[in-house]
């Protein structure tokens, strides 16, 4: 067992120093002075890195060191998370996943993963590690940064949310059900079951864009699609499949006297009047 890993919370670069001269003895060596110079300029520009950096022991999956970030973005102090393994901070990585994890690294020198870190009040939150193994005096180590991605996963959430929804009611929108009818055509021959789909059309409704506005135009759209959202069951959909129009398809229909009783109760929603921030 080499030296670096019996240390408790070395940096890896003073580990590497600790086979040249001290600085507190006289270095005659230019060479040996220079390597002093380069390893401590490393060692700043890891423990100020934006991204957090741990070295880990590939074998024991134990935190040898982290950087300032690191630290920061769990909530441990250095002392206390080099006394922790990565199934600490990782809840993905078990002991068993790590030796799996560690075998594969062996063998390609380098991963991308998506995986959660949990800060010490026990919080969560996704991250983008990039692991890659290293070699130094005969032991492997798991050079691993991490990426903070909550921000990137929100974003790409609302994107998917927004590609099969429509902006203004959050209903779906029709690439949603294009997606959806093989399907529910699929669940209507495994349950011998049948399906009806029902066209929505507002009468007059470019008449109301054109006297009243887009606004209030808007407001009539939004109170109709929640109108419609109180009707249907959580197996059928409800779709804004145009300016004016929405797409209603029942799902699992047995009896069609079921079928009815739900088209009557879409026509009665719609004898309500609207009302607007114009009041009318």
């Amino acid at each position: 067992m080499n030296r670096f890993y019996r240390s408790k919370k070395a940096s890896p670069f003073e580990f590497f120093k600790s086979y040249l001269p001290s600085k507190t003895s006289k270095i005659k060596n230019k060479k040996d002075k220079l390597l002093h110079q380069k390893l401590d300029f490393a060692q700043f520009s890891l423990d100020h890195s934006a991204i957090s950096i741990f070295w880990i022991d590939l074998e024991s999956s134990r935190i040898l060191y982290a950087n300032k970030k690191a630290c920061d973005s769990l909530g441990f102090s250095l002392d206390d998370i080099t006394k922790l393994d990565v199934s600490d901070v990782d809840p993905n990585f078990t002991k068993n996943k790590w030796g799996l994890h560690a075998l594969e690294l062996e063998k390609t020198l380098h991963q991308v993963i998506f995986s959660n870190h949990k800060r010490k009040d026990g919080s969560i939150f996704p991250v983008e590690i990039h692991a890659n193994i290293m070699k130094f005096d005969g032991r492997l180590y798991n050079l691993a940064f991490a990426l903070d991605i909550s921000d990137k996963k929100i974003a790409i959430e609302q994107i998917d949310f927004f590609n099969t929804h429509d902006f203004l009611t959050g209903l779906h929108n029709r690439i949603y059900l294009d997606k959806k009818m093989d399907q529910f055509i699929e669940d209507c021959e495994t349950t011998n079951t049948k399906l009806a789909v029902c066209f929505v059309d507002l009468d007059n409704f470019k008449y109301i864009n054109d006297v009243f506005g887009h606004s209030i135009g808007d407001q009539i759209l939004q109170q109709s699609a929640s109108r419609l959202s109180k009707i249907i069951q959580k197996k059928d959909l409800i779709v804004r499949f145009g300016s004016d129009e929405f797409v209603v398809v029942f799902t699992q229909i047995r009896n069609s006297t079921d079928i009815i009783d739900d088209l009557n109760k879409i026509l009665k929603s719609f004898e309500t009047k609207f009302e607007t921030t114009t009041g009318k």
